[in-house]
């Protein structure tokens, strides 16, 4: 003999918008979870002499200004001049030196916050694909 189970009104609800288990002997759907994204969420981490002392007192926003134009400064082996928020500001020298022999050239941060000017060296090495490792 079928057993005739009378669902009402608030037991469909919950069945359809929660997948609660309100029938008995009933199991509630399986959870799959979303797929991994392909490409990394937000940019990639800033390195060399802006992720130590130097770039602890820029936001973030600032550092990856100030980032992105030590990496034209490293493609173009020219002074690059950055301008973030609220009156901070800097430039990027690099050594006036053709890569070595390992694509390394060395160059000088300087940033000015609240008048002051805070400089650190570092290293970027141009990678085979174009981009620049850069290190202290």
């Amino acid at each position: 003999m079928k057993r005739v189970v009378l669902l009402t009104l608030p037991t469909v609800a919950c069945l359809l918008l929660t997948g609660c288990n309100a029938i008995p002997g009933a199991s509630a759907p399986p959870v799959v979870s979303a797929p991994a994204p392909l490409v990394p969420a937000g940019p990639p981490p800033v390195t060399g002499v802006l992720s130590g002392p130097l770039g602890a007192s820029l936001t973030s926003a600032d550092r990856r200004i100030a980032f992105d134009a030590e990496r034209h400064a490293l493609d173009t082996n020219s002074r690059q001049s950055w301008r973030g928020t609220k009156g901070v500001f800097g430039y990027v020298s690099p050594s006036k030196d053709p890569l070595s022999a390992d694509n390394c050239r060395n160059y000088k941060e300087t940033i000015f916050i609240n008048g002051r000017a805070k400089s650190a060296t570092g290293k970027g090495c141009q990678l085979p694909d174009g981009s620049w490792k850069l290190s202290v």
